[in-house]
């Protein structure tokens, strides 16, 4: 306990302060490990959610894609398929957009995995390509040809019925012809409704029926062919039998390129398709296998930190308590002994008892700076005392703050109350404070006389009313020599002024008793005179030891505040952590809300596929009834009959695939709420991780705040010292102003004692004058 409470302030103060840092540094340096791993691990979540996300995008961009080669395949027109093939290429564009997204924040073996799905979106793409090319030359050949051979036959036709009757050689043979003709019309109407429900369907059935159409219309054609026809009819027939014999051309072709897209349909675009979703389905779950570890790893470096922080934060703590003990007892409890004996000093007791001498450190050499300053205050406050005893009126007054009046002596004091009240402003209790101005008519000049030092000592006898004063202005010099302010002593010369004129032994006696006191005044002027310049020097070895110890206490301070500064840089970067989490949870939320806008649209994908079976439905039904009611109209409504059946069959076939598409939209509603499942359970995993981040920052703030406890304490303790600076110091400007007071009153002395012995050789002369 000797030893400590022998170490310097600084000594004591540094070795708290070291082991409190100590303790702080490790905790500094385990805290960071731990954020760093964690910032790590949430940055790697952070990029595994976003790659999730884009890929996602990638699977709705690929499913949009799917859905503009379905338009494309069943567009009926250029401009469609164009338009389709367009929207076509812009999601398969946007597709390798997200891929390249993706690519940018993955590395290593996912990058290499996400990288494997371009190749597969190019294949997707050449098959979608290739597809739409058989679709354009389809198109193209039914517009171009097959459309305008049927509507060539149908010209033909009518021709060749309308001349059948007027053109046959045998005019006999009209019934058996017409029969042939329309047989052979029967057939090509076959074969017309089966390819335009095969355009629509592609129904291998309406395949099988168009062929066979086909061959039935060509033995018709022969059988017809071969009829009693005239040169103009025969040439009418032959332009009819090439225009049916292209139309059928027309659509073998038209199935033919039909088939070709189906086959590559069933071998390319969907297994290309199949390729690329199983490619981006892999990175997926790959990059959630990644995000699930992340988040682990991530919630056990919270754990590790969260432990290092209340181990470290429960030793600071009690390192802190002891050095704030140990800090009271040996530095704080003597400061405040000190601190009431210079009070007490202050206050004019100059007999007090000063403790804690016998100390080593600072606090000794204060408590020895004190004993001297005891010392030294004692006789300031009697050459005080001498100066208010004295039997001249003294005035000081400040000369940067325009000559205000600072003291006045007793005897000044009862100059201006009995002698000349009549020239004050004011009572006299309030002089002090008022400027020099008041005892002067022209204070201009004797304010410039006063504000050089250099002009100073003046002298000057004045009138003030009834009597006659002199007036002796001398310097008050610092220990640099520098000037302070004027001392001005007031004599009261009126009855020397009357003596002047007495009888000369009176003028005599007078003189005499002047040289004797002016001798006894200068001998006490330079005895007062060093002790105030003993007093100067013992107040200034007390000011050095008080800075010296505040600026000891100043360094503890700074330290402590550095401390607090790297507790609040830890609290940043935990709250920056915070903030990247909380990131990571609305990026989880805005995914939930984009995969429920997707079921949402799936669910009103189905209502609209609903709404088309209901619409086949009753297409079926009214086919239905439409048949029922040719049937019963007997011959004439066989061909209503027909269409009526063929209405039913388009609606059947509307309904089946209508029934297709709602099962496979309500595959993906199924996988889209497992999705948003998902989705979820990621999102409260991410805010768990928020919450935790918010507990760290928190934990740290107390410890922030901990810190900065102990650097105000610090603070305080520089205060306090400071105050003692501060009080020493004043101590030391009494001492000098005594000491210059002492000196200016040395040099009046002086100066009494050459005007006295003037006096007497002017005296004596005045004597040997009058006497001559």
């Amino acid at each position: 306990m000797r030893l400590l409470k022998n170490l310097s302030v600084g000594m004591k103060l540094g070795l708290s302060v070291t082991l409190t840092l100590i303790l702080l540094t490790v905790l500094v340096v385990r805290t960071n490990l731990g954020l760093s791993e964690i910032d790590e691990r949430v940055s790697d979540l952070h990029t595994a959610s976003t790659a999730d996300t884009t890929l996602r995008s990638a699977l709705a961009e690929a499913a949009r894609a799917a859905l503009a080669n379905s338009t494309a395949e069943n567009a009926q027109s250029a401009a469609a398929l164009d338009t389709a093939w367009a929207s076509n290429q812009a999601a398969l564009e946007a597709l390798r957009g997200r891929v390249q997204e993706s690519l940018a924040m993955l590395s290593g073996e996912d990058r290499a995995q996400a990288e494997a799905v371009l190749p597969r979106i190019d294949a997707y793409a050449k098959a979608l390509e290739a597809v739409i090319q058989q679709r354009r030359m389809l198109l193209q050949r039914r517009d171009e040809v097959l459309f305008p051979a049927m509507g060539e036959y149908d010209q033909r036709f009518e021709a060749v019925q309308a001349s059948l009757q007027f053109d046959l050689t045998e005019p006999g043979r009209v019934d058996e012809m017409r029969q042939r003709l329309m047989s052979y019309h029967a057939a090509v109407g076959e074969m017309r409704a089966s390819i335009q429900r095969f355009l629509s369907t592609e129904d291998e059935d309406q395949s099988r029926r168009l062929r066979r159409a086909i061959a039935q219309q060509r033995v018709h054609l022969r059988g017809f062919q071969s009829g009693p026809f005239n040169d103009s009819l025969r040439q009418s027939v032959e332009v009819l039998g090439r225009a049916s014999t292209t139309l059928a051309s027309a659509s073998d072709e038209s199935v033919n390129a039909l088939d070709a897209i189906r086959t590559l349909r069933e071998q390319q675009v969907r297994p290309a398709m199949a390729q690329l979703e199983e490619a981006l389905d892999g990175v997926k779950d790959r990059l959630a296998l990644r995000a699930q570890s992340s988040i682990a790893a991530a919630e056990a470096a919270m754990e590790t930190v969260r432990q290092n922080t209340l181990i470290a934060g429960v030793l600071v703590g009690l390192v802190a308590v002891l050095a704030g003990w140990g800090t009271t007892r040996a530095i704080s409890a003597p400061l405040r002994r000190l601190s009431g004996i210079l009070a007490r000093i202050a206050g004019g007791d100059a007999k007090v008892e000063v403790t804690d001498r016998d100390r080593r450190d600072e606090i000794g050499a204060i408590a020895g700076a004190v004993e001297a300053l005891r010392g030294t205050v004692a006789e300031a406050f009697a050459q005080r005392q001498m100066l208010e005893q004295m039997p001249t009126g003294v005035v000081m007054a400040d000369p940067e703050d325009g000559f205000r009046i600072t003291y006045l002596n007793a005897r000044m004091r009862e100059i201006l109350t009995e002698r000349i009240p009549q020239i004050l402003p004011c009572p006299v209790e309030e002089v002090v404070g008022r400027s020099i101005d008041i005892f002067h008519r022209q204070p201009g000049a004797i304010q410039e006389i006063l504000a050089d030092g250099s002009r100073l000592p003046y002298r000057t006898r004045i009138r003030v009313g009834a009597e006659v004063m002199d007036l002796n202005v001398s310097a008050i010099r610092d220990n640099a020599g520098g000037y302070v302010g004027p001392m001005m002593v007031w004599t009261v010369v009126t009855e020397q002024a009357r003596l002047a004129n007495t009888f000369e032994g009176e003028v005599g006696g007078v003189v005499e008793t002047v040289v004797a006191r002016s001798g006894d005044m200068e001998t006490a002027a330079r005895h007062l005179s060093a002790s105030a310049e003993q007093s100067d020097q013992q107040a200034g070895l007390v000011a050095d030891a008080a800075g010296r110890a505040n600026a000891d206490v100043q360094a503890v301070a700074a330290a402590s505040e550095e401390m607090a500064a790297s507790i609040v840089e830890i609290t940043r970067r935990v709250s920056e952590a915070a903030s990247v989490t909380r990131q990571a949870v609305a990026e989880a939320r805005a995914t939930d809300e984009t995969m429920r806008s997707l079921a949402e649209s799936a669910a009103r994908i189905g209502d609209v596929v609903k709404l088309i079976g209901n619409i086949a439905g009753q297409t079926n039904l009214l086919a239905l009834n439409a048949t029922i009611e040719a049937a019963r109209a007997g011959e004439a409504g066989k061909g209503f009959a027909v269409v009526a059946s063929e209405v039913k069959n388009l609606a059947g076939q509307t309904a089946r695939a209508t029934e297709e598409i709602g099962s496979q939209i309500a595959e993906i509603q199924a996988v889209t709420t497992r999705a948003v499942e998902a989705i979820r359970g990621i999102g409260n995993t991410v805010e768990r991780t928020n919450e935790i981040s918010t507990a760290i920052a928190a934990a740290v703030e107390e410890q922030g705040a901990a810190t900065q406890e102990i650097a105000r304490s610090a603070a305080q303790v520089a205060e306090a010292t400071g105050t003692v600076t501060q009080r020493i110091a004043s101590v030391r400007q009494v001492a000098q102003e005594t000491r210059q007071a002492a000196t200016g009153m040395l040099g009046a002395t002086e100066e009494l004692a050459s005007q006295a012995g003037q006096l007497r050789t002017r005296s004596s002369e005045f004597l040997v004058a009058i006497r001559a």
